[in-house]
């Protein structure tokens, strides 16, 4: 459980610089876009966090070092799409040794883990047959 909610929070922080690299390159609709994602992955390790408190289970986690370089919006949705895929990995490492009341837990997490990394595969290939139309096209 640890390690999920060190990827979520790490997705929050992710998401949060990923929108500030993308208003500082004049990307306004995909940085608040990322805003959104990253205020998603808050309430996902909240949600995390109360369950941990709620079963008396320690909470630690590890912050790693987001340090995006990046430039285009292609660039932006590849790393988006890496985060949501760390997060699946953690999600899939967390069920395999959790619980069965754990993992009653994180069957909540699991579906809505495969749709978000299928949503950034469906994004990136927008992007590409749109190009610059693709950014008008982000709710």
């Amino acid at each position: 459980m640890n390690l999920l909610a060190s990827n979520e929070m790490n997705a929050f922080l992710g998401y949060q610089q990923l929108a500030l690299i993308a208003k500082a390159n004049a990307f306004d609709e995909l940085a608040a876009f990322f805003a959104r994602e990253a205020q998603d992955e808050l309430t996902h390790y909240n949600a995390l966090a109360d369950y941990c408190i709620n079963c008396k289970l320690e909470i630690t986690f590890k912050l790693c070092e987001c340090a995006f370089s990046c430039s285009t919006v292609r660039e932006l949705l590849e790393l988006a799409h890496t985060l949501e895929k760390k997060i699946g990995e953690g999600i899939n490492a967390a069920y395999s040794i959790s619980s069965r009341a754990d993992q009653i837990f994180l069957d909540q997490f699991v579906l809505k883990q495969v749709n978000e990394v299928a949503k950034y595969e469906r994004l990136l290939m927008r992007e590409k047959l749109l190009g610059a139309v693709f950014l008008s096209t982000l709710k």
